[in-house]
């Protein structure tokens, strides 16, 4: 080698340190990480991924797994996040015209830098076929006590999506974001197999949402605050409870005149979708104390003195909610009401860092029934799932339960939900800290309606 390609080759290796220290690749990109995916409608799905820098192009490259054919190709776009003192670029693409109830390898990137091969299961579409779901709120980076669980029941084969009820990180937002990237990249090996829905919780609530909106690319017109699904049976409603505790009180009533005219299109259409879901962050019932409220020595200190008796610490909260804010004396734009009114089946929801299911219920009536079987229930059935983990821990329950309380638990695990088919359902709560991969059943309710 001469001295004249010794200097050179000494010239490139300084700009490649000088590059890699600046966070930059001889491309001047970044591998695309915390991929996940999201379910708009059936054969639709969106990918989202993050980059230090920005790409000349998002895509999404796909094929049937296992496929020998060429892959397909589909673009999107990224737009820069400043999540405090630095830049990130999200990169979001919706690809359609997928086969129902198959599996996709694909890669996302830009023509530069690609991904390693992912896979994707695409939802079936046949309402003859169970359609399952894991379900949980309140999930977080540290103590995330239920990843492994999560993991093996995803990737096992177990579920077709996930629902999220809010509340992701502890918080997205945290250390300019970077607890947020931790989160996603945890996430990752299961979000990017399966569809993962979310809707907003209060732990998202930092600047407008901004966190939660700019990760997630969701179907409807409202940043993914608010959206409903269709899956084989069931029409699944995402709904943020946010919006009764922030300022912006016209969101409040545009989310109900949404979900109002969501509905009675869900119930115009219930021959083909029977069920109805919703899921949001906050609950409409509970009888557990929560560290929302109070500060754990404070906390103890009322449990240990009999005090925490009386469902209080989300009692004001559950009001709101279910009944509305209070205008000149009288509640308007409650929840529980509009569920009523169209027949909502299930509402989940998590806030509560416990495992609490009810009764159906509507205005503190209760349609008492078998604890592990409902027949026809007359009202909704509520259940609160916020047990998977994060660093705020568990919650504790007052002495008594609610009149409306079927079963309750304050262990961490997850719930599993299985629809069969127009008439069937069953909802299983797992605990997930006896064992990582081997989930124990804590909790088992058919729901059997005409």
């Amino acid at each position: 080698m001469t001295i004249k390609n010794i200097g050179l080759l000494s010239l490139l290796s300084s700009l490649l340190l000088i590059s890699l220290c600046n966070g930059f690749t001889m491309d001047n990109l970044t591998t695309p990480e915390q991929i996940h995916v999201s379910y708009f409608e059936a054969g639709k799905l969106s990918f989202t991924w993050v980059t230090n820098e920005t790409t000349k192009n998002s895509i999404v490259k796909y094929r049937l797994h296992g496929s020998s054919d060429n892959f397909n190709i589909q673009s999107g776009y990224n737009t820069p996040f400043n999540p405090g003192n630095r830049t990130i670029y999200n990169h979001h693409v919706i690809v359609d015209k997928l086969q129902y109830n198959s599996t996709y390898e694909y890669y996302v990137g830009s023509e530069s830098l690609m991904s390693d091969l992912l896979t994707i299961r695409v939802p079936h579409n046949a309402n003859n076929k169970k359609i399952s779901f894991v379900v949980y709120a309140d999930y977080g980076f540290v103590n995330s006590v239920s990843t492994d669980a999560i993991k093996n029941v995803i990737l096992d084969g177990r579920v077709d999506m996930v629902l999220h009820a809010g509340d992701m990180a502890y918080d997205l937002n945290t250390n300019n974001g970077t607890r947020g990237d931790e989160f996603m990249r945890m996430i990752q090996p299961f979000s990017s197999a399966v569809p993962y829905q979310v809707c907003p919780g209060n732990h998202e609530y930092f600047n407008n949402f901004e966190h939660y909106k700019a990760r997630f690319t969701l179907p409807g017109k409202s940043e993914g605050m608010w959206y409903s699904i269709d899956v084989p049976n069931v029409h699944i409603i995402a709904l943020s409870t946010e919006v009764y505790f922030s300022n912006r009180k016209q969101d409040i009533v545009e989310q109900y005149l949404w979900l109002d005219n969501d509905l009675k299109n869900a119930v115009k259409n219930r021959e083909t979708y029977p069920w109805i879901f919703i899921y949001g962050h906050r609950p409409m019932y509970c009888s557990e104390v929560s560290l929302v409220d109070y500060g754990r020595d404070e906390e103890i200190r009322r449990f240990n003195n009999g005090e925490a008796n009386d469902y209080e610490g989300c009692t004001e909260d559950t009001a709101l909610i279910r009944d509305g804010i209070n205008i000149l004396g009288k509640r308007f734009f409650g929840l529980e009401k509009l569920m009523n009114k169209y027949g909502v089946d299930l509402f989940i929801c998590g806030h509560e860092h416990i495992y609490e299911r009810l009764y159906p219920v509507y205005q503190n009536i209760v349609d008492k029934q078998d604890v592990n079987m409902y027949v026809n229930p007359k009202y909704t059935t509520h259940i609160i799932t916020g047990s998977p983990g994060c660093q705020e821990g568990l919650d504790i329950f007052n002495i008594t339960a609610g009149p409306w309380t079927a079963y309750r638990s304050a262990t961490y695990g997850i719930s599993l939900l299985d629809v069969y088919n127009s008439t069937h359902l069953n909802w299983k709560q797992v605990d997930t800290k006896s064992s990582k991969t081997q989930t124990t059943i804590v909790d088992d309710l058919w729901i059997v309606k005409d």
